[in-house]
């Protein structure tokens, strides 16, 4: 398997991806409500900052192996192994790559076509 995608997130994608980390435990969630309403104020202010910062946004391209990602911007080049990833978590809007415990990467569900993104969730998430 070898899969490359770019992107370039968006604000939206951001919101997505600062929603994901609540949803994996980067956040306590108590109840529906509380839940919701912390989706609700943290993709609110993740869009926020994204129209503040988006000219620090930068395009990616990321290969995904079955041994390693290879992650590119115009100024960083790393190819992680599997292995080094704490986890992988994905809804239905974006894909979370947990390289530590506060460092995390992450790819829109967009970027990936309907077969790219089965072979993503059987090589990354089936495999957990």
């Amino acid at each position: 398997m070898k899969i490359t995608v770019s992107y370039r997130p968006t604000a939206q994608d951001w919101a997505d991806y600062r929603a994901g980390l609540c949803l994996t435990g980067q956040g306590t969630i108590i109840s529906w409500f509380l839940k919701n309403f912390v989706l609700y104020w943290v993709k609110k202010h993740a869009m926020e900052w994204y129209d503040l910062h988006k000219d620090q946004i930068f395009a990616y391209r990321m290969t995904f192996s079955e041994k390693s990602i290879l992650i590119e911007t115009d100024r960083y080049r790393g190819n992680i192994p599997k292995n080094l990833f704490s986890f992988f978590w994905a809804n239905d809007k974006v894909l979370i790559l947990f390289t530590g415990q506060q460092e995390s990467r992450f790819v829109p569900r967009r970027a990936f076509t309907e077969q790219e993104w089965n072979q993503i969730e059987k090589v990354y998430l089936e495999s957990e």
